[in-house]
């Protein structure tokens, strides 16, 4: 339901009962509600001490933050959303990670590369408490220009990491919201602008 939610506010495909007929959305508008049920509270709303479960956290952290990537329920495969494509052309050795164009954050930053790697070297950091620390201490993070991303495994080659950025590494937080600390960003979230 999530990934639904997330895909239909950024124009995912489809033709709805609002469109024209031609399949155009309309506008995204501000404001609103969102019911769901959940089985029980988030404690923090940050992607770096939420569970990715759909049990747990993983539908409210794909509704304020998007995903980079997913993993289709019916194919298995790793799709992209925010990002455009995840690759790797030597067996998991190096890994390139390309952005979607014009996608910003809620307070107006950019959803850059640099966002990403500042988000993954946060998870990596053991004072953050990620409780994704194991799979993003598996790589190192370099910016090559502001919508790419190269990923180089640490020891032996990861033809998996795709995965484990769809499934554990997928939610990225505005930097302006981590420069705030723990304390203010797991109660006051910054994802990208839910208008993409």
């Amino acid at each position: 339901m999530a990934i639904g939610l997330s895909l239909g506010a950024c124009g995912g495909g489809g033709e709805s009962s609002d469109s024209g007929g031609d399949g155009s959305q309309p506008p995204a508008k501000a404001g609103g509600k969102l019911t769901m049920l959940a089985v029980q509270d988030s404690t923090v709303l940050d992607p770096f001490r939420a569970v990715n479960s759909a049990m747990a956290d993983e539908p409210r952290l794909s509704a304020l933050y998007d995903p980079l990537f997913y993993v289709d329920g019916t194919s298995r495969s790793v799709k992209p959303h925010l990002g455009e494509s995840l690759t790797s052309a030597d067996n998991g050795a190096t890994w390139t990670m390309k952005l979607r164009p014009g996608v910003v954050f809620s307070d107006g930053t950019p959803f850059d590369a640099a966002a990403v790697k500042l988000n993954y070297d946060t998870h990596a950091n053991p004072a953050t408490r990620s409780v994704h620390i194991a799979a993003a201490m598996g790589f190192k993070a370099e910016v090559v220009d502001s919508l790419t991303v190269k990923l180089t495994a640490v020891g032996a080659p990861n033809p998996n990491l795709d995965r484990a950025i769809a499934s554990e590494l997928t939610y990225i937080m505005a930097p302006s919201a981590i420069a705030k600390g723990p304390e203010t960003y797991g109660a006051q979230p910054v994802g990208p602008d839910r208008s993409c």
